[in-house]
């Protein structure tokens, strides 16, 4: 496994940018503007959510997350915990967490973890490549 090492001022300012992007994207979903999240992955973006089937593209990225912000899936919460950066992709996980409704008309509270993937752009921008997550919770029974 290869150690990749960067100039504290280039990790600095890559910590800066992931932080940034990230404090974007949870205010976008929780304002519910998907134009500018879906805006943070490119064509060939994929992302990777839990018991569904993955959403490639903008378009199935963006209608995704306004699936589950629509669903009642609100008060999102992004905490970076590591970033690995390379010298063309920045390897970002942390936690999160989020209220989740119940088909009861309830609400319980997921946290989870997560990890994303960014590519630098030619331009220099970073976008999201992959992004998954799961919950840290147990999961549902199954109802025979």
């Amino acid at each position: 496994m290869a150690t990749v090492r960067a100039i504290p001022s280039q990790v600095s300012d890559i910590e800066n940018r992931i932080q940034s992007m990230t404090q974007l994207f949870v205010r976008c979903y929780n304002e519910g503007d998907f134009e500018t999240l879906a805006s943070q992955f490119t064509n060939e973006s994929v992302v990777l959510p839990p018991n569904q089937r993955s959403a490639p593209g903008i378009s199935a990225i963006r209608e995704l997350f306004k699936w589950f912000h629509d669903a009642g899936a609100n008060n999102l919460k992004l905490d970076v915990t590591n970033i690995v950066q390379g010298t063309e992709m920045v390897l970002v996980s942390g936690t999160y967490s989020i209220t989740m409704p119940l088909p009861s008309g309830t609400h319980f509270h997921d946290r989870g973890k997560y990890l994303t993937n960014y590519q630098r752009q030619n331009n220099g921008d970073y976008k999201i490549i992959f992004d998954c997550w799961n919950s840290d919770l147990p999961p549902a029974p199954l109802v025979p």
